[in-house]
């Protein structure tokens, strides 16, 4: 292999890192902003199953859109 081919391997596995990296922060993004519009709604911490989400879930996974029990079942 020559050089050039080399780097270009390694600059292509760098590019599927970064959007990998950039698609879970975007999805992130997604859940914290869909959390917001629960808790404008008034339905943060209630979602899924119907069922309150403990508050130590919530302040460990903001975003949770299930109770702990329903989220093992996925």
């Amino acid at each position: 292999m020559d050089d050039d081919f080399a780097e270009l391997a390694a600059v292509r596995e760098d590019d599927e890192a970064l959007d990998a990296v950039k698609r879970s922060a975007l999805e992130e993004i997604k859940r914290t902003r869909q959390a917001l519009r629960r808790l404008d709604e008034g339905r943060y911490g209630i979602f899924g199953c119907g069922e309150a989400i403990a508050p130590a879930r919530l302040a460990a996974l903001p975003a949770a859109t299930f109770c702990i029990e329903c989220a093992a079942r996925v």
